[in-house]
């Protein structure tokens, strides 16, 4: 009763009401989702606790749109997190049986990503000598918080977070990126010179090059 009340006062306003859970499960239904139809609906309203973990799952492409295959995914995505677990597990400071932390996660992930063979864990990327990695640990929290039933999914929610929004790694971690980004900054020095070429001066004379203001 008080939820139609209170539907037809905000109609009665000119304001739209949007029902959560009737237009999350219509979003979800099919046998492809509407991933634009679902990135909407998140700006719309507060994606209830219970349904965060698969919205987060289609948002960051950690599962297809097609859900045919999601049983398949998901067993090989747990496959994957058991073996790099375990691989932490012999590497770092980690039991295979403790529960998933975000320390835990940041290990796993720094493991995964790391394109050096053979694969290693060095000293360099244990908590104590990573005072920089604050930022990746406050994701992995995040990620536990909202995946607090699985912890496979938690984990491949905070790397796909990470790969998609190109979040700092040590040493790098994104060498076409960097590429990328060297290249746009390139393109914006020849822009000023061919546009305004005394503000380019006047940045020079800082004694900087247009690099420190860009990555700043």
């Amino acid at each position: 009763m008080a939820n139609n009340f209170r539907k037809a006062y905000y109609s009665s306003l000119g304001v739209q009401v949007v029902e959560v859970k009737p237009s999350l499960e219509t979003a979800l239904q099919g046998d492809i989702l509407d991933v634009e139809r679902l990135n909407k609906l998140c700006l719309w309203v507060r994606i209830p606790h219970s349904y965060r973990p698969i919205v987060w799952k289609v948002l960051l492409g950690t599962i297809s749109l097609a859900k045919e295959v999601w049983p398949f995914v998901d067993q090989q995505r747990e496959e994957q997190y058991t073996d790099l677990k375990r691989c932490v597990s012999f590497l770092g400071p980690y039991r295979e049986d403790d529960d998933l932390t975000a320390d835990c996660m940041v290990s796993m992930l720094l493991v995964k990503m790391d394109a050096r063979l053979p694969h290693s864990l060095p000293q360099a990327y244990l908590r104590s000598s990573l005072p920089d990695l604050v930022h990746l640990r406050a994701l992995a929290v995040t990620m536990l918080e909202v995946c607090d039933t699985s912890e496979a999914d938690a984990y491949w929610l905070f790397e796909s977070f990470v790969r998609r929004y190109h979040v700092s790694l040590p040493g790098g971690g994104y060498p076409q990126e960097e590429e990328r980004i060297k290249a746009e900054i390139r393109a914006l020095e020849n822009l000023l010179k061919a546009q305004n070429g005394p503000l380019l001066e006047h940045i020079r004379s800082f004694g900087k090059g247009l690099e420190v203001y860009c990555h700043g």
